[in-house]
């Protein structure tokens, strides 16, 4: 083999691995390429898991803050907890000295146990020894009961006796007066030798007015007092069937302490009565007729001579007024000076406000309806002209300026018909649309615990007359009984003059001329 071949072999040799290379390096190239991929993402997850780092560091940074701040917080709290332990442990301490002492006050309270428990013993014993004494007391309780019983009973016949003299002991008085009043005239009539007709007795109904002549206030007051025994016992109402009331349910009023025979003397300084025979002659009749002036606004403008307007009115009087509210005089009012101003008649007074003392009362007192009756006391004063004042009215002065105004026996007033305290005075209304009757007041009664009660005798309107009403017949339900309980059902006082026949036994022929303007609506 030549040289040529042996170069044509190598040169083929080289162009093979020349290929060979070239097929490597396209290989390795092409792997390159990969690798540089790869690489790269390589490189881009590094980016990322270097940024997660940074994040991560970041945030353990600010974990390390707040565990160092954490800490902190513990480390105070450590104190504060050693602090507490400290504490705990002296309470402890002084807790166990406090069980000591319980212990201790505990051995006590067995003992004092123990003694308390012989005591209940004993008290036992006691107690029973003291309930036979007990049940032995009782007995002599109801000894003592019935024997009170026993002597109250005796006290009331003593009273009705009592009574019954003092009664008897007026009328002797009064006899007595007469029989000297006809001596006297015997002996001015023995010169002349002229007949002596003693004058007819008037009976005891001719309250004021007997002969011409006014009666003075024992003999007013006992001839009330007799009059008031006939007509309880002409009265067809039973009283004894309505409740008692007793002192201690009169709260601050002060209404146990009224005297009823003070009242019955008090009536008579405030009454126009004038009473009209029916046995006298037609003259005198037509005299009679013509009644004292009424106590009344139109009265007085009627009156020209202002010496006599200002003789009626007195220090101390109580005064039934208008006070502009109410169309009917039922406002109190009390007199304290009397003076002329200008021509003109004034009068300083002193205004009555009403003091409840039985249940309801306060309840109507605050829903601002009116009182008639009852206890009262200074409100106000003021001066006012003598224009506003109706009549006078019966009050009794008690202690700490309280006045007692009540209704006078022979007196005519205005009550309420079918009267409710308490369902008026949760609705005002039904006082606005209330009816009214006329009584006159007949006389006052105390029995057993009720302070006293009041019995009137119903008055009807006389056919063909506008203000003339006389009494109900016996027979048609004529008197009945008010409770000292019930007497915010006297509305007002309504002046009246009193005319009475001289008829034995006919209580309806006795009549009353009752003032217009203080006649209540619906009459």
């Amino acid at each position: 083999m030549d040289i040529s071949e042996k170069l044509s072999e190598a040169m083929k040799l080289n162009e093979e691995k020349k290929n060979r290379v070239q097929a490597l390096m396209y290989l390795a190239t092409s792997e390159w390429k990969e690798y540089d991929g790869h690489l790269l993402q390589m490189q881009n997850c590094f980016e990322e898991c270097f940024n997660g780092l940074e994040s991560k560091q970041e945030k353990l940074k600010l974990v390390q803050e707040s565990v160092s701040q954490s800490m902190t917080k513990l480390d105070v709290r450590r104190v504060w907890v050693e602090q507490m332990f400290k504490e705990l442990g002296k309470k402890e301490k002084l807790m166990k000295e406090l069980l000591q002492r319980m212990e201790e006050k505990e051995m006590l309270l067995g003992k004092y146990k123990d003694f308390v428990d012989e005591k209940i013993k004993d008290l036992a014993l006691k107690e029973g020894h003291f309930q036979g004494l007990f049940g032995e007391l009782r007995l002599f309780q109801h000894q003592m009961e019935r024997r009170e019983n026993e002597i109250d009973e005796k006290e009331k016949r003593l009273e009705k006796r009592k009574e019954e003299l003092e009664v008897r002991e007026g009328i002797l008085e009064l006899k007595l007066k007469l029989v000297s009043i006809r001596g006297c005239d015997e002996d001015e009539k023995a010169g002349d030798n002229a007949p002596y007709n003693p004058p007819p007795l008037k009976r005891c109904g001719n309250l004021a007015w007997g002969s011409g002549k006014i009666l003075d206030a024992d003999e007013e007051v006992m001839n009330l007092e007799e009059e008031s025994s006939h007509r309880s016992k002409r009265s067809c109402i039973d009283g004894k069937n309505a409740g008692q009331v007793t002192a201690d349910d009169l709260g601050k009023s002060g209404l146990g302490d009224i005297d009823v025979k003070e009242v019955m003397a008090k009536a008579f300084c405030t009454q126009n009565i004038i009473v009209i025979d029916d046995s006298d002659s037609d003259t005198d009749s037509k005299d009679n007729n013509v009644s004292n002036p009424i106590n009344s606004p139109g009265s007085f403008y009627d009156d020209t001579e202002k010496e006599k307007l200002v003789s009626r009115f007195k220090y101390g009087q109580t005064w039934a007024c208008y006070d502009g509210k109410d169309i009917i005089p039922r406002a109190y009012a009390q007199i304290m000076t009397v003076f002329q101003s200008g021509g003109i008649i004034r009068l300083g007074v002193a205004w009555l406000k009403p003091l409840w003392g039985f249940p309801g009362e306060n309840k109507w007192i605050n829903a601002g309806l009116p009182v008639g009756c009852g206890m009262f006391e200074w409100e106000r004063t003021s001066v006012e002209a003598a224009t506003v004042f109706s009549h006078q009215v019966c009050c009794l002065e008690k202690v700490h300026n309280r006045y007692c105004v009540l209704p006078g026996a022979g007196e005519t007033w205005a009550i309420y018909k079918d009267w409710d305290i308490f369902a008026w005075a949760c609705d005002p209304e039904n006082h606005r649309q209330c009816k009214y009757e006329i009584v006159e007041v007949l006389e006052y009664q105390t029995s057993g615990s009720s302070l006293f009660d009041i019995r009137v005798a119903c008055l009807d309107k006389m056919g063909g007359s506008l203000n003339s009403f006389q009494r109900r017949r016996q027979d048609e339900d004529g008197s009945f009984l008010i409770r000292s309980s019930n007497l915010y059902r006297f509305s007002h006082k309504v002046p009246s003059v009193r005319k009475a026949c001289n008829v034995p036994g006919d209580v309806s022929d006795v009549t009353f001329d009752i003032e217009p303007e203080s006649m209540p609506p619906g009459l």
